[in-house]
């Protein structure tokens, strides 16, 4: 038993922050169901929604891997665990320099090129979302770069 498809969330309540496009696609989700004993909550933040999952007030909620993780290893939500994949694009975290700073975002490509052929990105990609679901994903564009 339990949840670990979308198809799954038939009779279900399920929840996520409001807002945020994880819920919207949660929402498109429970609606393709058509099923009224299936539910939609939302909630203030997303520590709202980790709270009413683990007091099963929700029985799941979509977020991102990098975030799962982290909760789960805060330790402050015993019970919670990764069933699956949500079927949302993937988030990925960005660094946001203003285009005028060319010096500063000449840094940080550099920093990042510099992680990226170190292994060191590996490294703390491993150790902060974990590679159950493969390796550290590519940051090119395919035929972009050399």
């Amino acid at each position: 038993a339990g949840i670990h498809s979308v198809a799954d969330f038939k009779g279900h309540t399920v929840g996520g922050p409001a807002g945020a496009y994880e819920t919207t696609a949660l929402n498109e989700a429970v609606k393709k169901i058509n099923d009224p004993a299936t539910k939609m909550l939302t909630f203030q933040s997303q520590s709202d929604s980790f709270l009413a999952l683990s007091q099963k007030k929700i029985d799941a909620t979509y977020t991102t891997a990098t975030i799962a993780t982290h909760v789960i290893n805060s330790g402050k939500y015993p019970g919670l665990k990764i069933v699956g994949d949500a079927p949302v694009d993937p988030d990925y975290c960005a660094f946001l320099v203003q285009r005028q700073e060319q010096g500063l975002l000449n840094y940080v490509n550099l920093f990042l090129n510099r992680q990226v052929r170190s292994g060191r990105y590996a490294e703390l990609y491993a150790k902060w979302v974990g590679t159950e679901g493969g390796p550290a994903p590519d940051l090119t564009v395919s035929g972009t770069y050399r």
